[in-house]
């Protein structure tokens, strides 16, 4: 499989617009960004690793791999694929698993942690694929005061 990982740069945004419409990512996920990134701000910060996901040069999708603080030794994992036609051939999971190899050497982490609905078992089924266990269940309240349950994973790197 042809897949590469490239810097997510400011130019990237609007093509992260069309993926998140194109796949109705509020379904799937709570954000799709680095939780501390702010539209108008860089896309770069010591806290991230944020790439584009290109798959035989076409860029398909989203990764990064983030921390709370710089001396933490955990950091989380967001993902996001741009177009349905790229779920289910391992893609997610050839993504994750370079995301995590490239970034550990920058960010230095010894855990990679996530949170996944439980509506969405093919995203789970992609968690474990790469390692990840479920070390949680818990539930929350989006900003429509719906109740959303989800399981926290983790791994070791």
């Amino acid at each position: 499989m042809n897949l590469t990982l490239t810097r997510f740069l400011e130019s990237d945004l609007n093509q992260l617009d069309a993926w998140c419409k194109n796949i109705q990512a509020d379904q799937f996920m709570s954000r799709v960004t680095p939780r501390r990134f702010k539209r108008g701000s860089s896309v770069q910060n010591d806290l991230w690793d944020w790439y584009v996901i290109k798959h035989h040069g076409q860029s398909i999708g989203t990764v990064w791999l983030e921390k709370n603080e710089v001396e933490s030794d955990m950091a989380t994992l967001g993902i996001l694929l741009g177009s349905f036609k790229f779920f289910g051939q391992g893609m997610g999971v050839r993504a994750i698993l370079l995301a995590i190899e490239t970034s550990q050497r920058t960010l230095g982490y010894k855990k990679v942690r996530l949170n996944v609905r439980k509506s969405n078992p093919r995203a789970i089924s992609c968690y474990k694929k790469c390692g990840f266990s479920i070390v949680r269940e818990d539930v929350k309240i989006n900003q429509e005061q719906e109740e959303i349950s989800f399981y926290r994973m983790q791994r070791d790197v």
